[in-house]
């Protein structure tokens, strides 16, 4: 076994693919803990490596958020996108591998969790490393927010957001608790996006969805990007956006703007935000 600790750091934790220069992941800050594990002689599948462990985690009260598999993940891209021990405490076959993220807790007090799982060439060795963020001890005389701070959203910010920060959550969205159907929109915010790809061909944007917490976090992941991909297909039917120009993808509920205990903390938090795809250089193969 090998292990590195950062006593206080940060890691991005990969929670969806590696996809046309773009990978989804939520930034975590605490003590950072990353452990290596080698077998010998196993002989095993990476499957047969990664499923006892996955329910290993499960048992331990981790939910899953995100799971994939090689080239699913985005192969190359995707590991070299993400941080691995150096040879020889982890070897990662670029066409045989699998990945997991989980959290537990809620809130400032949830830890989450990685798990990536690999063979050598003709599987005589298995290899797994996991990076856990356990959140840090609040600093003396530091007291947190109570809530993070909330992106631009007026009507009529939209486009200066964009250009200042790529990114911006859309006002006057509504989603029905549990509901993929966007229920109400504020027309002219979204008319305001749609000319600011108009009057910027070489931009794409991500439409990235949210949730509340309600239910569980896997759910909730996919519910996000159901509502992201309904508000992309009516930016394409009623505002004339190009499908090229739009993606969408879902990131549950790990990031809220406002507490959670709330029907009105609930509703902020069903959103989706828009981000600006931006070109980006790929590591040479």
């Amino acid at each position: 076994m090998s292990q590195h600790i950062e006593p206080s750091g940060s890691y991005s934790l990969p929670i969806g693919p590696w996809d046309g220069g773009t990978m989804l992941t939520r930034h975590s800050e605490g003590q950072v803990i990353q452990t290596a594990w080698r077998w010998s002689g196993t002989g095993k599948s990476t499957l047969d490596l990664f499923a006892p462990l996955r329910e290993k985690l499960q048992a331990e009260g981790w939910s899953l958020i995100y799971e994939c598999d090689g080239r699913g993940c985005g192969g190359f891209d995707f590991r070299y996108s993400t941080r691995v021990l150096p040879e020889p405490d982890m070897h990662v076959d670029l066409a045989d591998f699998r990945y997991l993220a989980a959290r537990r807790g809620r809130g400032a007090e949830a830890s989450v969790l990685s798990l990536l799982v690999s063979r050598s060439e003709g599987a005589q060795a298995g290899f797994a490393q996991t990076i856990e963020v356990q959140p840090a001890a609040e600093p003396p005389g530091l007291p947190i927010p109570a809530e993070p701070p909330v992106l631009p959203v007026e009507t009529g910010g939209i486009g200066a957001a964009l250009d200042a920060s790529a990114r911006v959550v859309l006002p006057g969205l509504s989603f029905a608790s549990g509901g993929a159907e966007v229920e109400g929109f504020d027309r002219a915010a979204l008319q305001e996006l749609a000319d600011w790809l108009t009057a910027r061909p070489e931009r794409e944007i991500t439409l990235v969805g949210h949730s509340d917490t309600t239910g569980n976090p896997a759910s909730n992941l996919t519910l996000s990007g159901r509502r992201a991909e309904s508000l992309r297909q009516l930016m394409i039917r009623d505002f004339g956006v190009a499908e090229s120009r739009l993606k969408a993808k879902g990131e549950g509920d790990v990031t809220p703007l406002a507490p959670n205990d709330t029907a009105e903390g609930r509703a902020r938090n069903r959103r989706v935000e828009a981000i600006v795809t931006r070109p980006v250089t790929t590591p040479t193969r």
